[in-house]
């Protein structure tokens, strides 16, 4: 297992390392001459294989050069010594990460908490008020009203309040409606997030919940200043899209989303259309395939505003084809080849041909242009999160270019069907389904060239008997497509 500072390092950014070597030199924060050495030792170690009994003895050879090791090997003594400097590094390290967290934009207001605190201690009011006020002009142009916005407003409220008794303002000048109003919207929003995220573990594990203080909360939640809130009606939607899966409740959130989009802060609207794309999801597993087109407008949604970018220039590769399939389902093939253009850059540099010459052999597939899809695909190399899709789509792309029976095909079918049985890391549901595609897919293939004496409607009848199956669509339109031969 490795040391938690190495893993902790390994977690830095180029620049957030830069920064942490500066840090360390910097006698305020710091003042062990050694822990300098002993990070840029780590940082060497990296590549060689972790703290290895030998990398050990390179770390503690640097920082005691003059002391005597035996047999190459740190004695126990020596590894205390080696793990106790690891110790302040770690302390150093984490404190690093509240210092960097306290400087980013968005934590702003951990920052002026601790500053308020000072301030007041100090009874610097002047230099307060001043900086209060600023802050409070700072919050009055944020746009994006979330949770940390409230949280935010009720800091400064807060030390507001604590400044007017200190100075002995307070009996003639209170802030307390404001402060009980903020605390209120807090309060509810993060109330509300939490019961939505205890119904969705209700629904995804079968967990369960005492909900019932939300009862109580229900009845706050009906006075109209709360009721007229955007993000708590949206949350009020999205709870009751969760629990009842009612179209109205979907129709409503995604127009109150895109009326007020401006007040939500991006990770909260990449979680609400998150959940209308599970709303579709579901709907089209139920049988209602209508929402391919709905899916596919969210998708869009989704791109217009970009939200498909986890961070500036990074996109989960999972959504991609997502996406991209969605769209050749509603056969909107230019959008989907446009997308994989328009984001080629924001993929991982070392799988990022292998994701396009993917997504575009999807779209080559759905286009029926089969040899083109396998001169794709035939060009991708090892992308572990899309291994089953790419199996799956490489056996569907022989049977639909093979013209007679290939005995080569059917052993590939059978290697797929085997490694889907026997593999272990995919869920027992997901292990089924993949392995009854391959087998049904072996019958198929060996009734369309009339080998064996198994006919069309066997095969129907084996399909339709299955609980669970990968791409059943697919399978069933390949029937379709013998029987009215």
């Amino acid at each position: 297992m490795k040391h938690r500072l190495v893993v902790l390092l390994q977690s830095f950014s180029a620049d957030e390392l830069k920064n942490l070597k500066k840090f360390v030199k910097s006698d305020y924060f710091n003042t062990d001459q050694l822990i300098p050495i002993l990070l840029e030792g780590l940082l060497k170690v990296f590549s060689r294989g972790g703290l290895t009994d030998k990398n050990q003895v390179l770390l503690y050879s640097k920082l005691y050069p003059t002391d005597h090791i035996k047999k190459l090997q740190l004695a126990e003594q020596q590894k205390k010594v080696l793990y106790a400097k690891m110790s302040v590094l770690t302390k150093l390290a984490k404190f690093f990460l509240v210092i960097e967290s306290v400087k980013h934009p968005e934590k702003s207001a951990h920052h002026d908490v601790l500053l308020h605190e000072a301030l007041l201690a100090k009874r610097q009011f002047r230099l307060f008020d001043s900086t209060i006020k600023k802050s409070k002009q700072q919050l009055a142009q944020e746009t994006s009203k979330g949770i940390s916005y409230y949280f935010h407003d009720h800091q400064i409220a807060i030390k507001q309040l604590e400044y007017g008794h200190i100075n002995g303002t307070l009996i003639v000048n209170d802030n307390l409606v404001e402060l009980n109003e903020s605390l209120d919207i807090y309060y509810l929003l993060n109330k509300l997030k939490f019961h939505l995220t205890s119904i969705s573990l209700s629904v995804a594990t079968n967990k369960k919940y005492d909900l019932t203080m939300m009862d109580m909360v229900n009845g706050f939640l009906k006075l109209p200043k709360y009721a007229r809130h955007p993000l708590i009606k949206i949350y009020m939607l999205a709870i009751d899209l969760t629990q009842k899966r009612g179209e109205d409740s979907y129709l409503n959130m995604l127009n109150l989303l895109q009326e007020h989009d401006i007040l939500i802060p991006r990770d909260d609207l990449i979680d609400f259309y998150n959940l209308l794309v599970n709303y579709c999801v579901q709907s089209i597993t139920a049988g209602q395939l209508d929402y391919y087109k709905e899916l596919y407008k969210v998708y869009r949604i989704i791109e217009e505003k970009g939200l498909l970018l986890e961070t500036e220039d990074f996109i989960p590769i999972n959504k991609l084809k997502n996406l991209i399939v969605v769209s050749c389902i509603v056969k909107e093939y230019d959008w989907a080849v446009s997308m994989i253009a328009k984001y080629k850059v924001s993929i991982k540099a070392t799988i990022r041909e292998d994701v396009c010459h993917f997504n575009l052999g999807l779209i080559s597939f759905y286009q029926k242009k089969y040899n083109e899809a396998h001169e794709h695909l035939i060009q991708v190399g090892k992308i572990t999160a899309y291994d089953i899709n790419y199996r799956i789509l490489l056996m569907k792309c022989y049977y639909e270019t093979d013209k007679d029976y290939n005995l080569q095909t059917e052993q590939f079918y059978k290697t797929q069907e085997r490694f889907f049985k026997d593999n272990k890391a995919l869920p027992p549901k997901n292990r089924k389904a993949n392995k009854n595609f391959a087998t049904m897919l072996i019958n198929l293939n060996r009734v369309r060239h009339r080998v064996g004496k198994t006919n069309i409607r066997q095969v129907r009848g084996k399909l339709d008997k299955l609980q669970v199956i990968s791409d059943k669509r697919w399978l069933i339109e390949k029937i379709q497509e013998m029987e009215g031969a």
